[in-house]
């Protein structure tokens, strides 16, 4: 990895619909942890910064027309690397994998990742349009998920 700050950071945002409501006992396992879960975040190594509100940015976005269960993280981390390590490699891992008890499945991509300057912070209608672009085009180097980064775009990262 490279041994210098990077001048560009990666910014993540990752939605979902919820199968029940927020406050009903079938989702407790996801919306009890969810504190927990990004206070581990901001300690992890490469998180640079988050939106505090889990609700309500989401709802009110199109992508979500207003579900009253739509759930979106959106956050900015130094690397893919950084943000890799903590999706799968820590506690989050272990929920990503029980996603399906409290998430409705897609036939869509759920997350973004796109590069950013470093220093910037996104806004949720560009949050928006490159989850929407991935949708309508999928991957590619302006907006892409880990696969694609791994094939075509790690190499950047490495010296």
């Amino acid at each position: 990895m490279l041994d210098r700050p990077s001048a560009t950071h990666i910014a993540h945002v990752n939605r979902g619909i919820l199968r029940y409501g927020w406050n009903d006992p079938r989702s407790h396992g996801f919306t009890q942890a969810i504190e927990a879960v990004n206070k581990l975040a901001e300690r992890s190594p490469g998180f640079v910064w988050r939106h505090g509100n889990e609700l309500q940015p989401s709802r009110t976005l199109p992508f979500f027309d207003g579900n009253p269960n739509a759930a979106m993280t959106f956050s900015v981390w130094e690397s893919v690397p950084a943000l890799e390590a903590f999706v799968y490699k820590t506690v989050h891992g272990a929920f990503f994998k029980r996603r399906s008890e409290w998430f409705l499945p897609s036939d869509e991509p759920n997350y973004a990742l796109w590069s950013i300057p470093a220093g910037i912070v996104p806004d949720f209608v560009e949050a928006d349009a490159r989850l929407k672009a991935l949708i309508a085009n999928g991957p590619t180097k302006d907006v892409f998920d880990f696969s694609y980064w791994r094939q075509h775009m790690a190499e950047q990262e490495t010296i």
